[in-house]
């Protein structure tokens, strides 16, 4: 009996079509990111849905947590809370954790953490464009047609503009499209390692947004009604056959009934016209047994659960572990995050008609190329109807889904968003048309057929061009006056539509590439340009020789060449772009550096939290909120956590002190001890010790009037030297009895030896936030006063005065005696020799009063 071998004697070059299939669909997956590096983009908007999926790849990669209370610019829903009143992601996870090597990268390197990690979407389009080639070759496609297909997602349809951008749904199209070519091979080939693979894929969308859970079951069911309708063939071809002899027949010349594979559940090829080739297909491959005739329901229900078993054994571990994400962060399985105000409250024949024909939304106006589906996709359909069916229901899962979402446009964005991941699969319903545009033909209309496709190409092109060369919410905050949802006025006033209105903002004060220099002398960052261009050039080259060779001794080592000079040229760039840091976060950066290690970070910066966290690359604990005059109960939680485990606490805040919008600051200020408060370029960065037992203040109690004590002190930044700034924190303690006092000001003074005043620092205790007129009784306040000592000042200072005045009049508070009555009004301290001086105003002499070593070498704050 012949083996089924003996069909397959093309194999080999069969193998080498395949490998030079892969070699072309790399080369692909290099020149799309390339390119899209070209129009590379340094935008994370701060109040945007792309910052929490920013936070959690932060909080995997630094902290590893879940939790993203770092996150302060984009408000929460309540929903987002989970136990201990901790904030997490209410999108799928996938999307935060292939950021997580890019930003372990950036950690370690002289570049961005941001810069980087918004490298993932070009690196997921891109892989997406080449598994999309192979896909439409796997169809029966030639080359070129797949390149066709290729190039009009990637550079014809939005897809490009969401590349620059951190949404999730570039890593949506890639797991739909594993998905659906995972599903269309396991049909082709019924190996149970496709079916697995299909789930897992199927599960890596969901990871990816929990809506696919629904908006992809189109999948499974096609996998299992293909599985129901294998009896009804009396021959199956298995895959390697098929290619062997298809590889026969091209080599040989060989007329046959073959043509493309008409069923996407099966690569069959019609009767072999190889008497021989009948033979051994026949005897080895046989129809259904009787059993199977006798009972079709029977064999069709076993074959369709067994099909979906091995779809759910990839589907599980993906299910099991986003069951314990969820358990993890809300302790409920099934809990997302999601408001319940988010729901599919629009009537969904709006949404729908909306993404198709709406002019600021319409597939069609940001696509023009798509106006051929309708003509063009029943080829399609007829070649693969099963496969069709799947593909088609996928689309239209999509857009009656997302037809009824209450916010159906995607709110600030480019084209139709949601439906963003499912453009390569619209695009395969083209793969027809573009295949038969080669066939000449006598007819006006179908000569003239290529030059209509080549305008709608390049119309399309244009489109992305405009979209990806100007941020596209420039044009939505230049509407804010007239709608605070500018968004909405877009949609379907043609006064307003978006692309008309990008045009004009195609300038450099506009453009949206980060070798733009916006402002300056040079327009342009030559080094990074330059790094991006030769990327380009080079990848062009490498795409070039891999198409028109056929070895793999040529194409493995081009590959390779490419992909280091990819590696070597986006570094380039990205390092480039880092040199461009501005002051203030480099100061921000160089202060935090100097954090002890069981420091924890308060960030108060919503207006420069981007370049913040591009740059602040320590992992130490960090909290991130907006300063509002009534701290939120969270907030103030959060913090007393900070405090019961941290010792340290440092704020950054971009806001000048006492004004009324400083609630945490007033917060802290009562009930930590401030050492520190100090410029970092513009902002501030305010220190605190948690655990005021830590601080060692010393010196006795001086009493007074009024019921008010100073109980010590601790110097920071010392010894008094010119052009230095040190920190007086001072310990206030109200008397146990009620006494009604007005708000008095602190004064701490710097004094040469023979009292003349050097510098000086008045302020209400606590900066005002803890007036003494408001202190309870046995209330402890700290009290910190930083004093810039002149540059000009003279050497060897060592003399402070303390005291407090009214400031209404000037009157200072009298110091009293152990019998009440007064006996000075302040308190100098004489650092220089170690002793804490009581001086009397108008006294000839000074009397010391008592000796208290100070420990300036570690600046007399915490307890070794």
């Amino acid at each position: 009996m012949l083996n089924p071998s003996d069909l397959n004697p093309g194999q080999d070059l069969s193998r080498r079509l395949e490998v030079a299939d892969f070699a072309r669909a790399a080369a692909v997956f290099l020149l799309v990111f390339s390119i899209y590096f070209v129009s590379y983009s340094r935008t994370l908007p701060s109040a945007a849905d792309e910052m929490v999926d920013f936070g959690l790849t932060q909080s995997l990669a630094k902290w590893q947590i879940f939790s993203i209370d770092q996150v302060s610019t984009v408000g929460p829903n309540p929903e987002e809370f989970g136990p201990g009143d901790h904030r997490y992601s209410k999108y799928g996870p996938l999307q935060a954790v292939l950021a997580v090597p890019l930003f372990w990268v950036a950690q370690r390197l002289p570049i961005g953490a941001v810069d980087t990690v918004l490298l993932l979407n070009h690196l997921v389009t891109a892989l997406a464009m080449a598994l999309l080639f192979l896909l439409v070759r796997r169809l029966g496609y030639g080359p070129v047609v797949a390149l066709g297909i290729v190039a009009l997602v990637a550079f014809g349809t939005p897809v490009w503009v969401h590349a620059k951008r951190y949404f999730g749904e570039p890593t949506m199209m890639l797991c739909i499209i594993a998905s659906v070519t995972a599903a269309y091979v396991a049909v082709s080939t019924r190996r149970p390692i496709w079916l697995v693979l299909t789930g897992l894929t199927f599960g890596a969308a969901v990871a990816a947004k929990y809506v696919n859970a629904v908006l992809l079951l189109p999948i499974p069911i096609y996998l299992a009604w293909s599985a129901a309708q294998e009896w009804k063939r009396p021959v199956r071809y298995r895959s390697e056959a098929i290619s062997g002899a298809w590889a026969t027949r091209q080599s040989s010349g060989m007329q046959t009934s073959y043509s493309p594979p008409s069923e996407g559940e099966g690569e069959a090829l019609s009767p072999v016209s190889h008497p021989q080739a009948q033979a051994v297909v026949l005897a080895s491959f046989p129809g259904p047994s009787e059993k199977q005739e006798r009972f079709p329901m029977v064999w069709r229900l076993t074959q369709a659960v067994i099909t979906l078993f091995w779809f759910g054994v990839g589907l599980a571990p993906v299910a099991v572990l986003l069951f314990l994400y969820n358990y993890v962060r809300f302790g409920d399985p099934l809990a997302t995050g999601y408001a319940h105000w988010e729901t599919f409250s629009t009537p969904m024949w709006v949404g729908v008609a909306g993404m198709l024909f709406s002019p600021g939304k319409s597939l069609f106006v940001y696509t023009p190329l798509f106006l051929l589906v309708p003509f063009w996709g029943l080829g399609f359909v007829r070649r693969f109807p099963a496969f069709a069916a799947m593909v088609g229901a996928l689309i239209v899962f999509h857009l009656c889904l997302y037809g009824a979402w209450w916010v159906w446009w995607g709110a600030w964005t480019w084209g139709p968003r949601f439906i963003a991941p499912i453009l390569p699969l619209i695009a395969l319903f083209l793969a027809e048309g573009f295949a038969g545009l080669k066939v000449r033909s006598q007819s006006l209309g179908r000569a003239l057929l290529p030059v209509l496709v080549a305008l709608l190409g390049l119309l399309s092109f244009a489109v992305q061009i405009v979209g990806v060369s100007v941020d596209y919410t420039t044009y939505l905050v230049q509407l804010l006056p007239l709608n605070p949802k500018p968004d909405t006025l877009t949609l379907y006033d043609l006064r307003y539509q978006p692309i008309l209105h990008q045009i004009p903002l195609m300038t450099r004060q506009w453009f949206d590439f980060a070798w733009i220099v916006r402002t300056g002398p040079s327009v342009i960052n030559a080094t990074a340009l330059t790094a991006v261009l030769v990327g380009v050039g080079i990848t062009m080259a490498c795409f070039v020789v891999v198409w028109l060779s056929g070895r793999v001794r040529v194409m493995l080592p081009v590959l390779v060449v490419g992909s280091a000079v990819v590696v070597l040229t986006t570094y380039s760039a990205l390092y480039s772009y880092g040199q461009t840091i501005d002051p203030t976060t480099a100061a921000v950066v160089t202060a935090i550096q100097k954090a002890p290690p069981d420091t924890a970070i308060l960030q108060l910066l919503p207006d420069h939290v981007i370049p913040y966290d591009n740059w602040q690359k320590r992992s130490l604990p960090e909290l991130g909120w907006i300063e509002e005059p009534n701290p939120n109960p969270i907030i103030v939680q959060r913090l007393q956590q900070f405090e019961a485990s941290y010792p340290r606490l440092w704020v950054l805040t971009q806001t000048p002190p006492k004004v009324p919008s400083n609630g945490i600051e007033a917060m802290l200020d009562r009930s930590l001890v401030q050492v520190g408060d100090d410029p970092v370029g513009s902002f501030r960065l305010l220190q605190y010790v948690t655990r005021p037992a830590n601080v060692r203040f010393v010196g006795p109690t001086w009493q007074f009037a009024d019921g008010i004590e100073l109980d010590g002190f601790a110097l920071t930044g010392g010894p008094l030297r010119p052009g230095r700034t040190v920190d007086l924190t001072l310990r206030w303690r109200a008397s146990k009895e009620v006494i009604s006092r007005p708000d008095y000001t602190v004064f701490v003074h710097i004094v040469s030896d023979d009292g003349k005043l050097v510098a000086q620092h008045d302020d209400p205790p606590a900066s005002g936030y803890a007036s003494t007129s408001s202190w309870r009784p046995g209330q402890v306040v700290y009290d910190d006063h930083a004093i810039a000592i002149p540059n000009d000042a003279a050497t060897g200072l060592h003399l402070v005065q303390v005291g407090l005045y009214l400031p209404s009049n000037g009157k200072r508070v009298p110091l009293v005696d152990s019998s009440g009555k007064p006996d000075g009004d302040s308190v100098t301290l004489d650092l220089a020799a170690n002793a804490l001086m009581d001086r009397r105003v108008g006294a000839d002499l000074a009397r010391e009063v008592s000796e208290v070593t100070l420990d300036l070498a570690a600046n007399a704050l915490m307890d070794p």
